[in-house]
């Protein structure tokens, strides 16, 4: 399974959850996307995903979201769900080789149900041999989520 990246929401119903379904090959991640502009480049995870800065997330309003060029840090999110049948490992592809950082905060349930979040990183700037598919997009390994979970992703490019 290969879903083309971007992020969805949280606290806005009208950003629909992707479901996964069994067998559906690639599903463009546009309209599931919420982004949030960070200028300064100074937001963290937690500073995201704090009430301060959750409302903050627009829809992306694209099949496919373009941020073109921008000295910006730009943060997107989405909602996956997971379901029977649905692999347990899916590839998230960002189709932007020129992208220089990507880091992805992916969730996950830690033994006393907590949810956490694991980093992965990725963009031109790291090494080839360091990235976690060599693949001429930047593409990421992503546990099926078993229920609604929201991923995070920081994308900068200059």
């Amino acid at each position: 399974m290969l879903l083309c990246l971007c992020a969805c929401a949280q606290a806005r119903a009208e950003v629909p959850v992707a479901q996964l379904v069994p067998a559906s090959g690639s599903l463009l991640m546009g309209r599931y996307v919420e982004l949030l502009e960070d200028p300064g480049g100074q937001l963290t995870l937690e500073d995201v995903v704090s009430p301060r800065h959750a409302g903050r997330f627009v829809p992306s309003g694209a099949e496919q979201v373009n941020l073109g060029y921008s000295r910006s840090a730009w943060w997107l999110r989405f909602c996956l769900r997971g379901g029977a049948g649905t692999p347990p490992e899916l590839l998230m592809e960002l189709r932007f080789p020129s992208v220089d950082s990507i880091i992805v905060h992916a969730p996950h349930r830690a033994a006393d149900g907590t949810l956490k979040y694991s980093e992965k990183r990725g963009g031109d700037s790291l090494p080839w041999a360091e990235r976690e598919v060599r693949h001429r997009s930047h593409v990421f390994r992503l546990a099926t989520p078993e229920k609604e979970e929201m991923l995070y992703v920081r994308v900068t490019s200059e």
